[in-house]
């Protein structure tokens, strides 16, 4: 490319600009001056005019981080495609020096050596006798092992900063999947508008958002209740004063309200700006839901050349996670954040269809043991598990010597925490066993990632961005190769052929000023429930049964003395007749569930507990009841999030009323049958000839209008007549029995007669 258009030849610029005028045919004089200048000057991957080099050292330096290959085919592009590659370049490749250091950093800590157990130590397990401050450096909290107090006392601090409305919730949009949605369907789009097989068919997005009205509903209950006594005045009035503090008592006026940023990659910024417009932010208010973009990197093969996804388009790639701290200092979010009085921020992916949307347990966690950063943890089960592990490591710091001037380097006890990647772990540290017990794992803290960021400890990471490690993450894409006139090259089978060079939030933990991280282990079964891939059933059908039967626990656990619970002692599970699911706008964490169900009667599977008012939303219909309650049903019946879950409820329970009602119907029909059959070779027997087979058809219609009187198909229906939607079907089933009644009794032949005539074909 440099002999075909002239670029980095020296500092003759006649020379040059005769070459690319050669090359372009006079297309020059049509590109924007600072284009045209970059061609003539050579700068292309280099800070300045080039002195001239031996053909050996040109090799070296273009095999080295050079990058204007990406203008191989300037030559075949209009002005505008020109003016858009030019800006491109400027965005990723200003700084080549740095882009070249990064890539060759990268590649030798993913081919040297791993974080090793030696240089690693587990985080410090805490025991909660009495309330303090983190030790410096990792701590590790067992949720099991807090006491009562202590929880309580927490989840009171976080109720504190909810209503004040101090926090802000981070959904990272980050990963792809196949959408079965709408206009969507089929297509690639972020994984949180996907529809991941609940009986409701709601995506995480709203599922999350359905969180934050509920939470939001919690925090306003308590509020008002505050609110009440604050009114009433009186001694009581006083001590409630003096305990939430006087500038809680002025703000308790001020309804609860949850700031909501979603982080979308460039590719997908416009389709979840108009997807979240167009469902009405699920109930959210419009200027409490933004959405920002994240920066793309270059995508390089592995000599450190930028691929091309076209002959006037740099291959990209989203560059990981760890994007959010720059993302949000370009986007303005940090300074949004800062004029919304912001305090902290929960930062959590949208994988996880379990997480608990801005968990007032783990804000009030790190608000009163002044951590700067606390991270939700699952316990890791076996050595080769897929999962970043939060670790802590010594470092040598610099203190001042005896004298004025001088210093003393030595090592002193002060750790630096880092949530160390599956990639970037050595096999030893994978393997290694605890010293108290031996049949256990020594590294178990893995991250749910969910982070709770206090706003000076933001702004920390927001500020060292330009320090963050890159991490080496192999892919498999398909390009254009510049060296054979541009034809497309695809990957064979498995085959990396390229590399993006990614950042992690988990990083930023290593920074010198965050000093204090706290790390919170839950139990995985009942917080996490991560779909990782739409396509990969085990992990969809692993995450689906993981709710349901944690949904099922909600309802065993709050039903009461007297409540029998399941049927047979059945299991949810992620089959379709097993599922258990209770809408967000329900329960948050479980609660309200009492005395929401008739005692003494238990429940059978399927089980969908939608959060409209007054409404019927299980299979067994008799042992559900309207709550007493108001709290769990508080939706506005003419509100839009009201019309929405109605709207999935009829056709959750439609299509699993129709399930039912079509396996009992098939079940019924293949024994009347098989009846029928052997009355059939009976009659061929005695030689009655055909006239069987005519009336077969008799026979499975008579078996039909015999399963429509039987129970279980009326015991179906009472589901059918509460659904409005199915309603009507009723009715007309109900008009064609009255008028099949009253032809009988005219004398007139009645459709069961008339099937006698027809063939087997008809």
């Amino acid at each position: 490319p440099s002999a075909r258009i002239g670029i980095g030849q020296g500092n003759d610029v006649a020379w040059g600009k005769r070459h690319v005028e050669a090359a372009m045919g006079n297309k020059c004089a049509e590109i924007a001056p600072h284009g045209c200048e970059r061609f003539v000057k050579g700068d292309l991957f280099s800070d300045g005019p080039k002195k001239a080099e031996s053909d050996d050292e040109s090799q070296a330096s273009s095999e080295e981080g050079a990058q204007d290959h990406v203008f191989a085919f300037a030559h075949r592009l209009g002005q505008e495609e020109i003016k858009d590659l030019d800006e491109q370049f400027d965005a990723y490749f200003k700084e080549t020096k740095r882009w070249r250091h990064i890539f060759k950093e990268a590649r030798a800590d993913f081919a040297g050596e791993k974080a090793t157990a030696d240089v690693w130590k587990p985080p410090t397990v805490l025991e909660w006798t009495r309330l303090r401050r983190l030790p410096q450096g990792a701590s590790l909290t067992h949720a099991p092992s807090v006491p009562r107090w202590a929880a309580e006392t927490w989840r009171k601090a976080g109720h504190k900063m909810l209503v004040r409305n101090t926090i802000a919730v981070i959904l990272l949009a980050g990963g792809t999947d196949r959408s079965s949605l709408g206009e969507f369907d089929g297509q690639l789009v972020p994984r949180g508008m996907t529809d991941v097989g609940l009986p409701s068919q709601k995506c995480p997005f709203q599922i999350f958002c359905e969180r934050v009205l509920r939470l939001q509903h919690l925090i306003d209950r308590e509020r008002l209740a505050m609110k009440d006594i604050l009114e009433t005045g009186g001694g009581e009035a006083i001590r409630l004063t003096a305990k939430i503090g006087h500038a809680r008592a002025k703000s308790i006026n001020e309804p609860c309200l949850v700031t909501v940023y979603v982080m979308a990659s460039v590719q997908h910024f416009d389709i979840l700006v108009d997807f979240f417009a167009s469902h009405d932010y699920f109930g959210l208010e419009e200027g409490q839901l933004q959405v920002f973009r994240q920066d793309d990197v270059p995508v390089f093969d592995l000599k450190g050349k930028a691929m091309l996804s076209a002959e006037s388009r740099i291959l990209t790639n989203p560059g990981g996670n760890g994007c959010l701290f720059k993302a949000m200092l370009h986007a303005g979010i940090l300074a949004d954040a800062k004029h919304r009085e912001v305090e902290s921020f929960f930062v959590m992916s949208t994988d996880n269809i379990l997480t608990r949307v801005a968990d007032p347990f783990l804000l009030g966690f790190c608000q009163t043991t002044h951590a700067d950063v606390v991270v939700k943890l699952f316990e890791k089960t076996y050595a080769t598990q897929s999962c970043g592990l939060l670790l802590q490591r010594p470092v040598k710091v610099h203190v001042d010597g005896p004298e004025k001037g001088t210093q003393d380097v030595r090592e002193v006890r002060e750790f630096r925490t880092r949530i160390v990647e599956c990639f970037d772990q050595n096999r030893d540290l994978q393997f290694c066993r605890s010293d108290k017990d031996p049949t256990r794992l020594k590294f178990t803290a893995a991250s749910a990632c969910q982070f709770v960021f206090s706003l000076p400890a933001m702004e920390l990471a927001c500020k060292h961005i330009a320090h963050q490690p890159h991490h080496w993450m192999p892919l498999s894409r398909s390009y254009i190769d510049w060296r054979n006139d541009g034809q497309l090259r695809r990957p064979s089978a498995g085959e990396m052929n390229a590399v993006c060079l990614e950042t992690f939030i988990g990083d930023a933990l290593e920074n010198d000023g965050i000093q204090m991280v706290g790390g919170y282990l839950v139990d995985r079964a009942q917080e996490y429930a991560a779909i990782r891939n739409r396509v990969d059933g085990d992990l969809t059908s692993v995450a689906i049964a993981t709710l349901s039967k944690e949904h099922q626990r909600w309802i065993v656990q709050g039903g009461g003395q007297r409540f029998k619970g399941f049927r047979q002692s059945t299991v949810a599970d992620d089959s379709s007749v097993m599922l258990c699911e209770i809408s967000p706008l329900v329960s948050y964490g479980g609660e309200d569930l009492e005395c929401m169900f008739v005692q003494d009667v238990p429940l059978d599977l399927p089980l969908y507990i939608s959060g409209v008012k007054d409404s019927v939303a299980v299979m067994e219909t008799e042992a559900y009841v309207r709550p007493d309650k108001g709290s769990a049903v508080y939706i506005d019946e003419g509100g839009t999030v009201a019309h929405q879950e109605a709207k999935l409820r009829q056709d959750a329970m439609a299509r699993l009323v129709a399930l039912a009602m079509e396996q009992d119907a098939a079940n019924y029909v293949e024994g009347a049958s098989s009846e029928r059959l052997r009355e059939e070779e009976e009659h061929e027997d005695r030689g009655g000839g055909t006239q069987a087979s005519v009336e077969d058809s008799a026979g499975l219609l008579n078996a039909r209008l015999a399963w429509e009187r039987s129970p279980a198909f009326k015991k179906a229906m009472k589901n059918v007549t509460r659904l409005p939607r199915l309603a009507q079907m009723d009715e007309e089933r109900k008009l064609k029995a009255k008028m099949r009644k009253d032809d009988d009794s005219s004398g007139m032949e009645s459709p069961r007669s008339q099937v006698s005539g027809l063939s087997r074909e008809s």
